[in-house]
């Protein structure tokens, strides 16, 4: 049974399929748990806001950008060492199902390791992770055709119309 709010009333919907369906697809779906894995890059991150706009500035900084990169692969393959160590609770992980999510400038960094190319030609993906998200995302410069040729594998950007401000 699927509840849905609307116009204050709740109303049931049949499910799309019978119980029994439903229950055997639970028994015989592997079991996915999400490991967050939450980088800080100083330089780039909430401290920053307190410092001004200058420092927003320099925290958006090409140099930043790279730093970044070089974080998510660090921890890629500092991840995938762990796991082929057994180490708890990483003896589990499954490396070919890796996502990556990002917001603002963490959405720059997820762009850029999804495959995203930039003016200059520079392209910096990372081949493990197997889906993105970017929350507050940004534009491309030039052509976004191009810039987004390169992101080939699943790629969800969520976005507000108050993002800009």
């Amino acid at each position: 049974m699927h509840l849905h709010r609307r116009q204050g009333k709740i109303r049931t919907q049949k499910p799309l399929l019978p119980a029994a369906e439903i229950q055997k697809i639970h028994l015989t779906a592997p079991l996915i748990i999400p490991v967050p894995l939450h980088l800080q890059h100083p330089g780039s991150d909430v401290d920053t806001l307190k410092q001004g706009l200058a420092a927003l500035r320099a925290a958006a900084s090409a140099e930043q950008l790279l730093a970044r990169v070089g974080d998510v692969r660090f921890a890629l393959d500092e991840l995938a060492r762990r796991t082929a160590a057994g180490e708890a609770p990483w003896a589990g992980l499954r490396a070919d199902a890796i996502g990556m999510a990002g917001h603002s400038f963490g959405a720059v960094t997820t762009q850029a390791l999804a495959g995203q190319r930039f003016p200059n030609g520079q392209a910096m993906d990372e081949p493990r992770p197997r889906a993105f998200i970017a929350f507050s995302p940004s534009p491309a410069a030039g052509s976004a055709a191009r810039a987004f040729a390169g992101i080939t594998r699943p790629f969800l950007a969520v976005t507000g119309s108050l993002d800009g401000d």
